[in-house]
């Protein structure tokens, strides 16, 4: 006699990405515990006094390196999982609460790449503003798992639960940059308006919870909910309506909470501050990651409402019809205002992170086109009907475009700034004299943003646009192409101040500009006063070892910064180079040529997007 084990019963291989992420991130907890930190190794006190009791540094690049590789490490690992789960048949885990089809494999998968990008840009960055990156990189990993989660979530707790491990790790990961004024106010407003958007969404939650007579997974409460239209309408001869619109308020409530994962207007107000102020690579990630997710989830809910009311009776037909008029409503009004209001205010836009900021708004107004695409298909016909299998497919596709274009334009404003010290548009005035490659690749994610043939860009936007009018969606498709207009001008414009602008606008930045990734000291303690520093100020300790003719010194301050200390550079940021520039530069340039030429190969992604819907309605 064969007997179940717990792990058949609850099928946990099919978390199995998830699982490999906790290890990974149990494993960097334990290295970075071990790491001991050093002390500095030398000084000299304001007048010539030695230090009594230099301070403690962080772990050093070398070390903060094994971190690096093991997230690296576990997310590839992730990514192969997810490859092989992709060709396994639908199933549930954890007694309905975790769906596994090739639809939330998907998106799990490009929640994954977006944090192992992330990460590639991540260690240089951190070790260049002098701040931990381990704790960086797990706070990060956090984020990924909650996305993961909430993309195959099949249940109001796992929902709940999900978007809390993604919001709480994305408020940590916004707010990492402890001393910098700009990062502690992004992470505040991020943390008041998501814990309000949170709330909205749990008491949605709650009203499906009752609505249906206490079911927690979402096929059942639907399921329940048919059940209960013919008993209402036998008892209310006259109308459904009350029903309905208890449960319209329940969707939109619901909607309001992932609208503001998805940065849609008007729940978009959070976005630009969080961009600007956040650590870049964050920004980076949140733009792909927290809306892939949250797509996922609006995308699952539905495909579930429009799977469990479809079986022909009036009530079902009556209740479905005006649950998916409220909802496309409600979607309209948001694609319509982002793609008009992120366009037209990017373009007022000084700062390169805000601009990016309001064009990720814009963005995800397109997105928005392939669910109402979807919603329009005709009554009566299944998950397979072309109409909704082609608007969840270009959604899909969109998806996975975005992410090269957009973690590309934000990879080079890494390298800009960490070039530079600035992140200011006009500071990219003459950047092509200095860095035509990094100017040149800059342009082509910008473009392709844009939509501007023959980028990869302007293939899925195409195939949105087409989508969404064959679906009747005239009037955003109309603005969509009238605003993609708008977009193209304000890319030119930093185009323009890369290439065009003539020597005498140059920026005093890129005057010092090196294709070297130079430590600055500004960025390890900027309230120094640095000019104790000088040789006239400074009377040496004759203990120092000379420095190197390829070493330099990084000055820091004790806490009453009455004290500097020089560090010297061998042992702290020598080793850094081998994995730093490396890994930034590759992943750049890989997204770049993936947002460029990557749509002279789109049929094959326009397929595997529309059979990633056909099989997984198996399950519905």
């Amino acid at each position: 006699m064969e007997f179940a084990t717990p792990a058949s019963l609850l099928h946990v291989t099919t978390i199995l990405p998830e699982g490999i992420l906790v290890v990974s991130l149990i494993f960097m907890i334990i290295v970075d515990l071990l790491q001991k930190p050093k002390k500095v190794e030398g000084i000299v006190g304001g007048a010539g006094r030695r230090a009594a009791k230099p301070p403690l540094l962080p772990p050093s690049p070398s070390q903060s390196q094994n971190t690096t590789w093991i997230a690296l490490t576990g997310l590839s690992l992730a990514i192969l999982v997810l490859i092989h789960q992709w060709n396994q048949a639908p199933s549930l885990a954890f007694l309905g609460s975790f769906q596994a089809d090739p639809l939330s494999v998907a998106f799990r998968l490009l929640i994954v790449l977006s944090a192992f990008v992330s990460i590639c840009f991540c260690h240089e960055y951190m070790e260049q503003v002098g701040i931990a990156v381990t704790e960086f990189v797990i706070f990060l990993i956090g984020a990924t798992i909650g996305g993961m989660l909430l993309s195959g979530a099949n249940d109001l707790i796992m929902v709940f639960v999900a978007l809390e491990c993604l919001g709480l790790s994305s408020y940590l990961l916004s707010g990492h940059m402890k001393k910098d004024a700009r990062s502690n106010e992004a992470a505040i407003k991020y943390l008041i308006l998501g814990g309000t958007s949170s709330s909205i969404l749990a008491y949605g939650l709650s009203w499906l919870y009752g609505l249906s007579g206490g079911k927690i997974i979402f096929k059942d409460i639907f399921q329940s909910l048919s059940v209960i239209v013919p008993s209402w309408l036998s008892n209310n001869q006259e109308s459904i309506a009350p029903f309905s619109l208890g449960l319209i308020i329940a969707l939109l409530l619901v909607l309001v909470g992932i609208a503001f994962k998805i940065s849609a207007v008007p729940f978009h107000q959070w976005t630009p501050d969080v961009y600007e102020g956040s650590p870049t690579p964050a920004v980076a990630f949140l733009s792909v990651g927290s809306k892939t997710a949250g797509f996922a989830l609006i995308t699952r809910l539905i495909i579930i409402i429009c799977s469990s009311l479809s079986n022909g009776s009036v009530g079902e037909q009556i209740l479905i019809t005006e649950i998916t008029g409220g909802i496309s409503g409600f979607l309209f009004l948001c694609s319509l205002f982002s793609m008009i209001l992120g366009n037209l205010v990017a373009i007022t836009q000084s700062s390169m992170k805000r601009m990016l900021a309001y064009s990720s708004i814009s963005q995800g107004g397109y997105m928005i086109i392939g669910l109402i695409a979807s919603l329009n298909a005709p009554y009566g016909g299944s998950l397979t009907d072309d109409f909704r299998q082609e608007g969840y497919a270009s959604l899909l596709l969109y998806l996975g475009i975005y992410l090269f274009m957009n973690l590309g334009a934000f990879g080079c404003t890494i390298l800009f700034s960490l070039r530079t010290g600035t992140d200011q548009i006009r500071d990219y005035n003459g950047l092509y004299r200095k860095d035509p490659w990094l100017a040149f690749c800059f342009s082509l994610c910008l473009l392709s943003l844009g939509g501007l043939p023959p980028l990869t860009g302007f293939f899925a936007k195409f195939y949105l646009f087409w989508v969404g009018w064959q679906s009747s969606c005239y009037a955003l498709v109309i603005v969509g192409l009238f605003t993609s207009a708008i977009s193209i001008y304000y890319y030119l414009r930093v185009m323009k101040s890369m290439f065009i602008n003539e020597p005498k606008q140059t920026s005093t930045y890129l005057h010092q500009y090196s294709l070297g990734v130079p430590i600055l000291a500004e960025t390890i303690q900027p309230s120094v006063d640095f000019s104790m520093l000088d040789p006239k100020n400074l009377k040496m300790d004759k203990t120092i070892p000379k420095l190197a003719k390829n070493q330099f010194q990084i000055p820091l301050a004790d806490k009453n910064q009455q004290t500097i200390y020089l560090v010297e550079k061998q042992d702290s940021f020598q080793d850094s180079k081998n994995l730093s520039p490396s890994l930034l530069k590759l992943s750049l340039n890989i997204c770049v040529v993936l947002a460029t030429l990557l749509g002279i190969f789109i049929n094959p992604f326009i397929i595997f997007a529309q059979d990633t819907l056909l099989r997984s309605t198996s399950l519905l």
